[in-house]
């Protein structure tokens, strides 16, 4: 089979069905979302708004940062959101009325979760010594 899938590669015919299906079922696509982004800073000043708001939509994507998976995504929502961060201090008036909907949405996608379950050990509420 790797031999079939290595040669399919090579033809252009390789299906990259299968394992975008796989993150679609774990509720994650195989895509980076920061791909292909360039920095505000390198960006024409008439598309920054623009990219500003892809930035803030990518951010707004939720990972799971006890788990060693998704690890370039995660680097790359990290530098974004530093990116970010350097954006809104180093830029006056970068926020227009649709665009602070787009921040709180980001921001509450990563702040407002639910809270992992917390396995506690049933003895730990008796003191032995009591």
């Amino acid at each position: 089979a790797a031999k079939a899938d290595a040669g399919a590669a090579k033809n252009g015919t390789a299906s990259k069905a299968a394992p975008a299906d796989a993150g679609k079922k774990r509720g994650l696509s195989d895509d980076n979302p920061f791909a292909g982004l360039p920095t505000l800073r390198e960006a024409p000043a008439g598309e920054r708004a623009a990219l500003f708001q892809k930035k803030l939509l990518a951010c707004s994507r939720v990972y799971d940062f006890n788990q060693q998976d998704h690890i370039k995504d995660k680097e790359s929502k990290r530098q974004t959101l530093l990116e970010i961060v350097e954006y809104v201090n180093n830029t006056r008036n970068c926020f227009s009325e649709g665009m602070m909907q787009d921040v709180v949405s980001m921001v509450s996608a990563n702040i407002f979760r639910t809270l992992p379950p917390v396995h506690k050990n049933p003895n730990a509420l008796f003191d032995a010594e009591e």
